[in-house]
């Protein structure tokens, strides 16, 4: 006795020409019935793995973007060091198109950049009219930029 599935109930068939398949041929249409009839769906262990695929995918998105993050911050406190330093090698070479006496230092910004810090460098060259100037900007502790430029002050 052999038994198949129609619908929900279980029922007992028995085959009774060995040699005609019709009995079987008619289940199988039912079960295709059944399934094309929108039964059809995902199985638990599908959906598991959908599900693993889908958190992996996001993990890594969400790593990636912490550190586009970290590398923007980055780009921005170095692009505002670049432009700090700009400014103070300016006011240097100013100050000594006037003649004004140069002095080396440290010091900060001010308002909104009082995390940077400054400092200046002086020193000779093998020509004894041109001095070399150094600015350092850092944010921090850190310096994130170094700009130098020769100068032909009046006096040092």
């Amino acid at each position: 006795m052999k038994k198949f599935k129609e619908g929900k109930n279980w029922q007992a068939r028995r085959i009774t020409d060995p040699l005609s398949c019709t009995d079987l041929r008619s289940d199988a249409t039912d079960l295709q019935k059944n399934r094309s009839t929108g039964q059809q769906g995902f199985t638990l262990l599908e959906v598991m793995i959908a599900l693993a695929i889908v958190a992996t995918v996001l993990i890594a998105l969400i790593g990636l973007q912490g550190r586009t993050i970290r590398l923007a911050d980055r780009q921005q406190t170095i692009t505002e060091a670049t432009l700090l330093a700009q400014e103070r090698m300016t006011e240097i070479e100013i100050a000594a198109a006037r003649g004004e006496s140069l002095r080396e230092g440290t010091g900060s910004f001010d308002d909104p950049f009082t995390d940077y810090r400054w400092q200046v460098r002086f020193e000779p060259t093998p020509l004894t009219s041109v001095r070399m100037v150094t600015v350092d900007v850092g944010r921090g502790e850190q310096t994130d930029v170094t700009l130098t430029s020769f100068l032909f002050p009046r006096e040092l």
